[in-house]
């Protein structure tokens, strides 16, 4: 029985990220109060009743995108723990995805969260392009001001690597790693890539991300990968033509050494 759990990948679909060369909108992500939120949930419902869907202290495990979209995220958990209730759903361990490391999860209804990884804001390959995160913010008010970067931002893999996890994982936050990544063949220059990625240093951000559940329970010791499939992004686990299945060796090998160095019974949950 394989276990699985849901992510709401809340996001408008438009620009670079989604393989557009401006901001059009392809599919625009509203929200439009109560109604949508319970068809929301009862199109979900055969799937949290699956006895196979992941569980945290009894509860479902559900993964928001980008939580500080939704315009009154307490209305929207609110809604959803009372419909699990009535629904004799035990109610949500609510997660919030790609928030910065001093968001206050349970203020909007969440139970913990997933920091944010930004690389490219700091491990630039060039040092004067470090600060092109400011200038991208620069751009959009005075446009003229800052000259775009030319050709996609390069990122040490290295340097991600050594200063991985940059803040201590807290008791409320789950650890997020990250295979290699290049998104240019649909994001071209405005895309950015791993520079210098290997087996090795991904070995050992997996080790560091198994390390930072130390300090959680047995039942709260999940890891998420970032990711599975995400081939237009350069960034899997899944086998493939050029690696075989070294993604997945390599990721089982962190595993088990972790597992051997603190003896343990029960290896965390990755997602």
């Amino acid at each position: 029985i394989f276990p699985f759990c849901i992510a709401w990948a809340n996001q408008t679909w438009k620009g670079t990220w989604h393989g557009l060369s401006s901001n059009k909108v392809l599919v625009e992500q509203t929200y439009p109060g109560k109604q949508d939120y319970e068809a929301h949930f009862y199109y979900l419902l055969k799937a949290f009743q699956d006895p196979r869907y992941i569980e945290v202290n009894g509860k479902k495990l559900f993964q928001v995108f980008q939580p500080l979209d939704i315009p009154n995220n307490n209305f929207f958990t609110d809604c959803w723990q009372n419909l699990a209730i009535k629904e004799g759903i035990n109610g949500f361990h609510f997660v919030g995805m790609h928030m910065p490391s001093d968001w206050n999860p349970q203020q909007s209804g969440y139970s913990s969260f997933v920091q944010a990884a930004n690389p490219w804001e700091r491990y630039l390959e060039k040092p004067e392009m470090k600060r092109d995160f400011k200038n991208r913010i620069i751009r959009k008010l005075k446009p003229t001001e800052v000259s775009k970067p030319e050709g996609p931002r390069k990122v040490y893999y290295k340097e991600f690597v050594e200063h991985y996890p940059e803040t201590k994982v807290s008791d409320k936050e789950y650890p997020l790693i990250f295979t290699d990544w290049d998104n240019t063949a649909r994001s071209g220059k405005d895309g950015w890539l791993f520079k210098d990625f290997s087996f090795d240093l991904f070995e050992q951000m997996c080790y560091k991300g198994f390390e930072a559940t130390a300090n959680k329970p047995e039942n709260e010791k999940f890891v998420f990968v970032k990711s599975w499939n995400e081939w237009a992004e350069g960034n899997y686990l899944e086998p493939d033509q050029k690696h075989g299945r070294t993604y997945l060796e390599t990721f089982y090998g962190a595993l088990t050494r972790y597992n051997n160095s603190i003896q343990a019974l029960k290896s965390p949950v990755v997602l």
